[in-house]
């Protein structure tokens, strides 16, 4: 029995009878990422500058904040995308090259460049659409897991990840240091398909409803 299906069956059993809720989650919370689609996607966009400038993207990138590129939580590295500010009615075309926002209700982190040509500078945010350009080739091909929750406390994502374990299925922490600041964040295993990660989130949902799919 794959570990997916076996984390279906544990959990049907186990959730109706099951009285305990999560520990709250503490300090830096992060929001929900949309899954990739060939749909346009909604939300709101932000942007980072100068204090990333020189540092590496999670695709091993320098970032160069003079440069038309974005950060997604799932969005495939190299591809391209149409974002539109639906405030001003500006447009730019970004390259994905990094992860984030990890911050709630934002869905793509713009280059100050990108920015720039939307219009938010200023405002630091803005209310977009954001539609999918082309696909990357096979070498840019993502894993993808479920991230259950993002904890200030180690001993609190401790005890989830615990939970999880129990249940059967592969976890694992992960630390992230930004602003003098350290979070926990409780990701499962990596699934090889997104499909495969969406079956896991819907699963993971009713005891968390924090989770989301973040491509690894």
């Amino acid at each position: 029995m794959s570990g997916i299906w076996r984390l279906i069956l544990i959990m049907a059993l186990v959730l109706p009878g099951c009285g305990h809720q999560p520990q709250p989650r503490e300090g830096l919370r992060e929001g929900r990422a949309e899954p990739l689609s060939r749909h346009r996607l909604r939300g709101i966009a932000s942007w980072y500058g100068g204090k990333f400038h020189g540092r590496k993207t999670a695709n091993g990138e320098t970032y160069d904040m003079h440069g038309l590129t974005a950060a997604h939580k799932t969005l495939p590295f190299g591809l391209r995308v149409r974002v539109g500010n639906l405030d001003n009615g500006r447009t730019v075309v970004v390259r994905i090259n990094d992860r984030g926002p990890f911050v709630k209700d934002r869905v793509i982190d713009l280059s100050y460049a990108a920015a720039r040509r939307m219009g938010m500078v200023r405002s630091g945010t803005a209310r977009v659409t954001i539609t999918p350009l082309s696909r990357p080739g096979p070498a840019a091909r993502e894993a993808y897991c479920v991230q259950v929750g993002a904890f200030a406390s180690r001993d609190n994502a401790g005890r989830v990840l615990e939970e999880l374990r129990r249940l059967g299925t592969g976890a694992r922490l992960v630390r992230l240091s930004r602003k003098g600041q350290t979070l926990w964040r409780v990701r499962s295993k990596n699934y090889s398909s997104l499909e495969e990660a969406r079956l896991s989130l819907r699963v993971l949902l009713r005891k968390y409803p924090d989770s989301f799919i973040v491509a690894d």
